[in-house]
Protein backbone atom coordinates (compact mmCIF):
# COMPACT_ATOMS: atom_id res chain seq x y z
CA UNK A 1 0.00 0.00 0.00
CA UNK A 2 1.30 3.43 -0.93
CA UNK A 3 0.01 7.01 -0.58
CA UNK A 4 -2.06 8.01 -3.62
CA UNK A 5 -3.14 11.53 -4.56
CA UNK A 6 -6.87 11.68 -5.23
CA UNK A 7 -7.85 13.22 -8.54
CA UNK A 8 -10.79 15.54 -9.15
CA UNK A 9 -14.36 14.24 -9.26
CA UNK A 10 -15.31 12.88 -12.70
CA UNK A 11 -17.91 14.88 -14.59
CA UNK A 12 -20.39 12.00 -14.58
CA UNK A 13 -20.52 12.10 -10.77
CA UNK A 14 -20.64 15.88 -10.65
CA UNK A 15 -23.64 15.78 -12.94
CA UNK A 16 -25.47 12.72 -11.65
CA UNK A 17 -24.46 11.81 -8.07
CA UNK A 18 -27.28 13.70 -6.35
CA UNK A 19 -29.90 12.39 -8.77
CA UNK A 20 -28.63 8.81 -8.45
CA UNK A 21 -28.57 9.03 -4.68
CA UNK A 22 -32.17 10.24 -4.57
CA UNK A 23 -33.25 7.31 -6.76
CA UNK A 24 -31.35 4.90 -4.53
CA UNK A 25 -32.93 6.27 -1.36
CA UNK A 26 -36.37 5.94 -2.94
CA UNK A 27 -35.63 2.35 -3.95
CA UNK A 28 -34.50 1.51 -0.40
CA UNK A 29 -37.63 3.03 1.12
CA UNK A 30 -39.76 1.10 -1.36
CA UNK A 31 -37.99 -2.16 -0.45
CA UNK A 32 -38.52 -1.56 3.27
CA UNK A 33 -42.22 -0.89 2.73
CA UNK A 34 -42.64 -4.06 0.66
CA UNK A 35 -40.68 -6.18 3.15
CA UNK A 36 -42.81 -4.84 6.02
CA UNK A 37 -46.03 -5.57 4.19
CA UNK A 38 -47.18 -9.09 5.17
CA UNK A 39 -49.15 -9.36 1.92
CA UNK A 40 -46.06 -8.89 -0.27
CA UNK A 41 -45.07 -11.87 -2.40
CA UNK A 42 -41.55 -13.22 -2.83
CA UNK A 43 -41.59 -11.95 -6.39
CA UNK A 44 -42.43 -8.42 -5.24
CA UNK A 45 -39.62 -8.49 -2.66
CA UNK A 46 -37.12 -9.79 -5.21
CA UNK A 47 -38.18 -7.13 -7.71
CA UNK A 48 -37.72 -4.40 -5.07
CA UNK A 49 -34.27 -5.74 -4.18
CA UNK A 50 -33.31 -5.71 -7.83
CA UNK A 51 -34.33 -2.05 -8.07
CA UNK A 52 -32.05 -1.24 -5.12
CA UNK A 53 -29.19 -3.17 -6.73
CA UNK A 54 -29.68 -1.39 -10.04
CA UNK A 55 -29.79 1.97 -8.27
CA UNK A 56 -26.56 1.19 -6.37
CA UNK A 57 -24.73 0.20 -9.53
CA UNK A 58 -25.96 3.10 -11.63
CA UNK A 59 -22.45 3.91 -12.87
CA UNK A 60 -21.63 0.33 -13.92
CA UNK A 61 -23.99 0.18 -16.89
CA UNK A 62 -23.31 3.87 -17.45
CA UNK A 63 -20.90 3.32 -20.33
CA UNK A 64 -20.88 5.69 -23.24
CA UNK A 65 -22.35 3.99 -26.27
CA UNK A 66 -19.60 5.34 -28.48
CA UNK A 67 -16.46 4.52 -26.52
CA UNK A 68 -17.67 1.75 -24.20
CA UNK A 69 -15.78 3.26 -21.27
CA UNK A 70 -16.97 3.04 -17.69
CA UNK A 71 -16.80 6.71 -16.81
CA UNK A 72 -16.33 6.07 -13.09
CA UNK A 73 -14.09 3.01 -13.08
CA UNK A 74 -11.71 4.43 -15.70
CA UNK A 75 -10.73 7.49 -13.61
CA UNK A 76 -10.23 5.20 -10.60
CA UNK A 77 -8.05 2.89 -12.70
CA UNK A 78 -5.99 5.89 -13.83
CA UNK A 79 -5.71 7.34 -10.33
CA UNK A 80 -4.28 4.08 -8.98
CA UNK A 81 -2.15 3.40 -12.07
CA UNK A 82 -4.07 0.20 -12.71
CA UNK A 83 -3.15 -1.22 -9.30
CA UNK A 84 -5.31 -2.43 -6.44
CA UNK A 85 -5.46 0.32 -3.82
CA UNK A 86 -4.75 -2.23 -1.09
CA UNK A 87 -2.39 -4.97 -2.31
CA UNK A 88 -0.78 -3.08 -5.25
CA UNK A 89 -1.34 -5.91 -7.72
CA UNK A 90 -1.88 -4.81 -11.32
CA UNK A 91 -5.48 -5.43 -12.36
CA UNK A 92 -6.95 -5.12 -15.85
CA UNK A 93 -9.81 -2.66 -15.84
CA UNK A 94 -12.25 -5.37 -16.94
CA UNK A 95 -11.40 -7.36 -13.80
CA UNK A 96 -11.04 -4.44 -11.39
CA UNK A 97 -13.69 -3.48 -8.86
CA UNK A 98 -15.12 -0.15 -7.77
CA UNK A 99 -14.46 -0.37 -4.05
CA UNK A 100 -16.62 1.60 -1.61
CA UNK A 101 -14.22 2.29 1.25
CA UNK A 102 -17.15 2.91 3.54
CA UNK A 103 -19.56 0.17 2.45
CA UNK A 104 -22.55 1.38 0.47
CA UNK A 105 -24.73 -1.01 2.46
CA UNK A 106 -23.94 0.94 5.65
CA UNK A 107 -23.18 4.42 4.31
CA UNK A 108 -25.85 4.92 1.67
CA UNK A 109 -25.17 8.66 1.37
CA UNK A 110 -21.61 7.90 0.23
CA UNK A 111 -22.56 5.47 -2.54
CA UNK A 112 -21.73 7.98 -5.27
CA UNK A 113 -19.23 10.10 -3.32
CA UNK A 114 -15.97 10.21 -5.30
CA UNK A 115 -13.93 10.52 -2.10
CA UNK A 116 -15.30 7.16 -0.95
CA UNK A 117 -14.38 5.24 -4.10
CA UNK A 118 -11.20 3.21 -4.64
CA UNK A 119 -9.94 0.79 -7.29
CA UNK A 120 -9.48 -2.77 -6.03
CA UNK A 121 -8.73 -6.27 -7.21
CA UNK A 122 -11.44 -8.90 -7.00
CA UNK A 123 -9.75 -10.68 -4.09
CA UNK A 124 -9.30 -7.66 -1.83
CA UNK A 125 -12.84 -6.52 -2.68
CA UNK A 126 -14.63 -9.82 -2.10
CA UNK A 127 -16.74 -10.73 0.92
CA UNK A 128 -14.02 -12.91 2.46
CA UNK A 129 -11.71 -9.90 2.69
CA UNK A 130 -12.76 -6.21 2.61
CA UNK A 131 -16.30 -6.78 1.34
CA UNK A 132 -18.69 -4.81 3.56
CA UNK A 133 -16.31 -4.69 6.51
CA UNK A 134 -15.57 -1.33 8.09
CA UNK A 135 -14.41 -1.87 11.69
CA UNK A 136 -14.23 1.00 14.17
CA UNK A 137 -12.24 1.27 17.38
CA UNK A 138 -13.77 1.96 20.79
CA UNK A 139 -13.77 5.69 20.02
CA UNK A 140 -15.61 5.23 16.75
CA UNK A 141 -12.55 5.92 14.58
CA UNK A 142 -12.02 3.86 11.44
CA UNK A 143 -9.39 1.12 11.52
CA UNK A 144 -9.01 0.47 7.80
CA UNK A 145 -6.69 2.71 5.76
CA UNK A 146 -7.67 4.70 2.68
CA UNK A 147 -4.47 5.26 0.62
CA UNK A 148 -5.83 8.62 -0.58
CA UNK A 149 -6.35 9.95 2.96
CA UNK A 150 -3.76 12.70 3.27
CA UNK A 151 -4.14 12.77 7.05
CA UNK A 152 -3.24 9.10 7.45
CA UNK A 153 0.41 8.03 7.71
CA UNK A 154 0.24 4.54 6.20
CA UNK A 155 3.72 3.57 7.37
CA UNK A 156 2.92 4.43 10.96
CA UNK A 157 0.70 1.36 10.97
CA UNK A 158 2.14 -1.04 8.39
CA UNK A 159 5.62 -2.56 8.15
CA UNK A 160 6.86 -3.86 4.81
CA UNK A 161 9.26 -6.54 5.97
CA UNK A 162 11.81 -8.56 3.99
CA UNK A 163 12.72 -11.81 5.76
CA UNK A 164 16.32 -12.34 4.62
CA UNK A 165 16.48 -15.95 5.76
CA UNK A 166 13.17 -17.08 4.28
CA UNK A 167 13.50 -14.66 1.32
CA UNK A 168 9.88 -13.60 1.75
CA UNK A 169 8.18 -10.19 1.70
CA UNK A 170 5.54 -9.75 4.41
CA UNK A 171 3.21 -6.90 5.37
CA UNK A 172 2.99 -6.70 9.16
CA UNK A 173 0.81 -4.54 11.37
CA UNK A 174 2.80 -2.35 13.74
CA UNK A 175 -0.16 -1.90 16.08
CA UNK A 176 -3.79 -2.91 16.43
CA UNK A 177 -4.88 -0.81 13.47
CA UNK A 178 -2.16 -2.16 11.22
CA UNK A 179 -2.91 -5.74 12.21
CA UNK A 180 -6.61 -5.25 11.43
CA UNK A 181 -5.73 -3.86 8.00
CA UNK A 182 -3.35 -6.70 7.14
CA UNK A 183 -5.82 -9.32 8.36
CA UNK A 184 -9.01 -8.00 6.74
CA UNK A 185 -7.32 -7.38 3.40
CA UNK A 186 -5.35 -10.65 3.56
CA UNK A 187 -2.19 -8.80 2.59
CA UNK A 188 -0.11 -11.91 3.27
CA UNK A 189 -2.04 -14.35 1.13
CA UNK A 190 0.21 -16.92 -0.53
CA UNK A 191 0.14 -15.57 -4.08
CA UNK A 192 0.93 -12.01 -2.96
CA UNK A 193 3.89 -13.14 -0.88
CA UNK A 194 5.23 -15.11 -3.83
CA UNK A 195 4.90 -12.25 -6.33
CA UNK A 196 6.30 -9.60 -3.98
CA UNK A 197 9.18 -11.79 -2.85
CA UNK A 198 10.20 -12.72 -6.38
CA UNK A 199 10.26 -9.09 -7.48
CA UNK A 200 12.06 -7.72 -4.41
CA UNK A 201 14.65 -10.48 -4.46
CA UNK A 202 15.57 -9.64 -8.06
CA UNK A 203 15.82 -5.93 -7.24
CA UNK A 204 18.07 -6.59 -4.25
CA UNK A 205 20.43 -8.61 -6.44
CA UNK A 206 20.73 -5.67 -8.85
CA UNK A 207 21.25 -3.25 -5.97
CA UNK A 208 24.00 -5.37 -4.46
CA UNK A 209 25.83 -5.46 -7.79
CA UNK A 210 25.62 -1.68 -8.08
CA UNK A 211 26.97 -1.11 -4.59
CA UNK A 212 29.93 -3.32 -5.39
CA UNK A 213 30.87 -1.06 -8.33
CA UNK A 214 32.87 1.54 -6.44
CA UNK A 215 34.88 3.14 -9.24
CA UNK A 216 33.05 6.26 -10.50
CA UNK A 217 34.73 6.18 -13.92
CA UNK A 218 33.71 2.57 -14.40
CA UNK A 219 30.15 3.45 -13.47
CA UNK A 220 30.02 6.34 -15.93
CA UNK A 221 31.33 4.23 -18.81
CA UNK A 222 29.27 1.13 -18.12
CA UNK A 223 25.97 1.18 -20.03
CA UNK A 224 24.66 -1.81 -18.10
CA UNK A 225 25.26 0.08 -14.83
CA UNK A 226 23.11 2.96 -16.03
CA UNK A 227 20.37 0.57 -17.17
CA UNK A 228 20.43 -1.08 -13.76
CA UNK A 229 19.99 2.32 -12.10
CA UNK A 230 17.03 3.02 -14.38
CA UNK A 231 15.51 -0.36 -13.50
CA UNK A 232 15.76 0.32 -9.76
CA UNK A 233 14.39 3.85 -10.07
CA UNK A 234 11.47 2.54 -12.11
CA UNK A 235 10.68 -0.07 -9.44
CA UNK A 236 10.11 2.77 -6.96
CA UNK A 237 7.61 4.65 -9.10
CA UNK A 238 3.97 4.57 -8.14
CA UNK A 239 2.80 2.84 -11.31
CA UNK A 240 4.88 -0.27 -10.56
CA UNK A 241 3.55 -3.29 -8.68
CA UNK A 242 4.43 -3.59 -4.98
CA UNK A 243 6.09 -0.17 -4.84
CA UNK A 244 5.91 -0.08 -1.04
CA UNK A 245 8.68 -2.66 -0.69
CA UNK A 246 10.91 -0.80 -3.16
CA UNK A 247 10.36 2.42 -1.19
CA UNK A 248 11.90 0.79 1.87
CA UNK A 249 14.49 -1.58 0.44
CA UNK A 250 15.65 0.13 -2.75
CA UNK A 251 14.99 3.87 -2.79
CA UNK A 252 16.97 4.92 0.34
CA UNK A 253 20.03 3.06 -0.93
CA UNK A 254 19.93 4.98 -4.18
CA UNK A 255 19.96 8.28 -2.34
CA UNK A 256 22.21 8.17 0.69
CA UNK A 257 25.93 8.88 0.74
CA UNK A 258 27.23 5.70 2.44
CA UNK A 259 26.26 3.75 -0.66
CA UNK A 260 28.03 6.11 -3.08
CA UNK A 261 25.07 6.45 -5.41
CA UNK A 262 23.37 9.79 -4.62
CA UNK A 263 20.80 9.48 -7.40
CA UNK A 264 19.04 12.86 -7.58
CA UNK A 265 15.74 11.38 -8.78
CA UNK A 266 15.74 9.00 -5.81
CA UNK A 267 16.28 11.92 -3.44
CA UNK A 268 13.28 13.77 -4.86
CA UNK A 269 11.12 10.65 -4.68
CA UNK A 270 11.96 10.15 -1.01
CA UNK A 271 11.04 13.75 -0.28
CA UNK A 272 7.72 13.33 -2.10
CA UNK A 273 6.76 10.22 -0.12
CA UNK A 274 7.95 11.87 3.07
CA UNK A 275 5.41 14.68 2.62
CA UNK A 276 2.62 12.15 3.11
CA UNK A 277 4.34 9.94 5.67
CA UNK A 278 6.39 11.32 8.58
CA UNK A 279 7.19 7.71 9.48
CA UNK A 280 8.75 7.13 6.08
CA UNK A 281 10.57 10.46 6.24
CA UNK A 282 12.20 9.34 9.49
CA UNK A 283 13.06 5.89 8.14
CA UNK A 284 14.61 7.31 4.97
CA UNK A 285 16.52 9.96 6.98
CA UNK A 286 15.00 12.72 4.91
CA UNK A 287 16.72 15.45 6.96
CA UNK A 288 20.08 14.18 5.70
CA UNK A 289 19.15 14.47 2.04
CA UNK A 290 19.57 18.24 1.75
CA UNK A 291 23.31 17.84 2.12
CA UNK A 292 23.66 15.31 -0.68
CA UNK A 293 25.10 16.37 -4.00
CA UNK A 294 23.46 15.59 -7.30
CA UNK A 295 24.80 12.41 -8.85
CA UNK A 296 26.55 13.09 -12.14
Amino acid sequence: MIPVKRTSTPDILKQNADKWLKKLQEAIINLEEIENDPTSSKEQIQAAKKKVKNAQDKYNPGKTAKHKINTVKQPLYDMFSGKCAFCERKVEISAGRIEHFRPKSQYVDLTFDWNNLLYACEVCNNAENKGNKFPLDCDGSQLLIDPTDEDCDIYQYLEFYWDKEAQLAHVNGKDKRGKVVAEILSLNRTDLIQYRSRKLKALLVILRQLRETRDKKARDEDASYKKAIECLIQSCKFDEEYTAFALFYILPYLAHAPHALHISEAIEMIKEVGKRSPSYAKFARIDDLSSLNKYE
